[in-house]
């Protein structure tokens, strides 16, 4: 399959994948103010937000930087080749504080190649209406509020990284 076949939502799940592998929730789509970040990592009370580009880490670096405001930690991940041609800008990322994430997603391949900072632009009030702690089979837990309306069986998808969306799409990972 060549790159011009590869788009955004072929990297959530293999970054869905590499987060549940650390031992975070992965939610996708979760709405922060009036954008909404591709991805949200959630481990105890530590959040990563993550912008998934194909190619513009100008654009990418804008909006992780803005999710910094309710985000312990933000990234930019993209397909390998362009992720090697942003860390020739890597000081943009390293002054910004937003880590780089390289994927092959054909290869089950995903590197960090920057680690980002810790937020120093966090905003108290966003990450406050970011998300809602809720108990399920008697474990708390933060949801984004953008998933507070979903039934159980939806949130346990989420922790569930790839495998939903490898039933609804033929997709090797």
């Amino acid at each position: 399959m060549g790159r011009c076949d590869l788009h955004e939502e072929d990297l959530k799940a293999g970054m869905k994948s590499f987060f549940r592998n650390l031992g975070y929730r992965a939610y996708t789509e979760v709405r922060m103010i009036t954008r909404w970040v591709d991805l949200v990592a959630v481990k105890d009370d530590e959040v990563v937000a993550v912008e998934l580009k194909l190619s513009d880490w100008k654009q990418a670096i804008r909006q992780a930087v803005a999710y910094q405001l309710g985000a312990d930690f933000s990234f930019v991940a993209m397909p390998f080749e362009n992720a090697c041609k942003a860390y020739k800008n890597r000081y943009w990322f390293t002054k910004e504080g937003v880590g780089l994430i390289a994927i092959r997603p054909y290869h089950k391949d995903i590197r960090i190649l920057i680690e980002p900072e810790r937020s120093t632009r966090m905003m108290p009030i966003v990450r406050d209406n970011l998300f809602v702690e809720m108990e399920i089979e008697g474990e708390k837990m933060l949801l984004p509020k953008s998933c507070k309306n979903l039934t159980k069986r939806d949130i346990e998808l989420s922790f569930e990284g790839a495998d939903e969306y490898r039933k609804t799409k033929d997709f090797r990972f």
